[in-house]
């Protein structure tokens, strides 16, 4: 018996980012409008300031020496991502050598159909030099915008900052600091009461203008949340002719490429970073679950096993070919 199946895959297209060629959005103004009561976490004390928070952030996650003495780590978890209605539940492995070598490596694996898919995306960084490649045993969409030489480096340096920014946020969650790769400068907005606990509130600026918020809990001194601008997630598709016998493919046609996405004219959208599991391991008192959400959606869980800390990571680890 001959049955001809159609299947339709579905991917989340890590890397294709909603932003204009040579146009990349820049929160100038607050990310956010809520009111804010200054210094009410320290109501009749000394003024408090960016430094006094990040202190005490840094205490709360492990202590100075702990967080001085760690060099590089590595993390191996899941992500769950969701767009366009759609949900795709991929392998993480992340890797980072301070102060300015990341590695995201990200594994879609599954079987449509009698035809399995393995798609592999490396992104990040090393040094100035962006960190972007995609494995796949399907054709992957190709990228949506003219293919000249200018074009094509204005986009590498784009990226290459967004993967930065990526680097800074996760740092900032487990080290209270910037580092080298993405450097940030801070400022002290004020305090406002959320569900009943008092969050302290800074403003991270990096070297290319772009902000982001910190909320910092005032009694735990953890971080709670970073707000910030990004792209939206886009949703390709593709599809091939199956014909099996029994278990037995017989025949299939091409997996046809997906059509070119144009993602030139879409907005940034606020996004919302939230840490949360903190666990205590070599001293350091980390989250071992990242969720961003988008409005009341969330878009991205990411929950992580146990860190290795110090790892011996040699450079060549990062040289991630195109």
């Amino acid at each position: 018996m001959r049955i001809t199946v159609v299947r339709t895959l579905l991917m989340l297209a890590v890397g294709l980012i909603a932003a204009t060629v040579g146009a990349r959005a820049v929160p100038e103004g607050p990310v956010l409008n809520r009111g804010r009561v200054p210094s009410a976490a320290h109501a009749g004390a000394q003024p408090r300031d960016a430094a006094s928070v990040l202190r005490e952030m840094r205490a709360a996650l492990g202590g100075e020496a702990a967080l001085d003495a760690i060099k590089s780590f590595t993390v191996r978890g899941s992500i769950k991502q969701t767009a366009g209605g759609f949900t795709k539940q991929l392998s993480i492995d992340l890797s980072v050598l301070l102060p300015d070598h990341f590695l995201d490596v990200r594994r879609d694996w599954n079987s449509a159909g009698p035809m399995p898919v393995d798609i592999t995306y490396y992104r990040g960084f090393r040094g100035d030099t962006l960190i972007r490649r995609t494995d796949s045993t399907m054709p992957f969409p190709p990228d949506p915008w003219p293919q000249t030489p200018a074009v094509i480096a204005q986009r590498e340096r784009e990226m290459t900052l967004r993967n930065k920014e990526d680097f800074a946020r996760l740092v900032l969650i487990l080290f209270g600091r910037s580092f080298s790769g993405y450097v940030l400068q801070f400022a002290y907005l004020g305090a406002e009461q959320r569900e009943g606990r008092t969050i302290e509130v800074l403003e991270a600026t990096g070297t290319d203008r772009y902000r982001m918020r910190l909320s910092v809990d005032a009694a735990t001194h953890l971080p709670a949340m970073i707000e910030y601008l990004a792209g939206q997630g886009v949703m390709v598709s593709t599809s091939s002719r199956v014909a099996v016998r029994g278990n037995e493919v017989v025949s299939q046609t091409p997996v046809s490429p997906p059509a070119p996405v144009d993602t030139t004219g879409l907005p940034m959208v606020e996004h919302r970073l939230v840490p949360s599991n903190f666990k205590v391991q070599g001293g350091l008192n980390w989250p071992h679950r990242l969720t961003v959400t988008v409005g009341a959606d969330v878009v991205s869980q990411m929950d992580l096993g146990a860190f290795r800390l110090n790892p011996k990571l040699d450079a060549r680890r990062f040289d991630i070919g195109r």
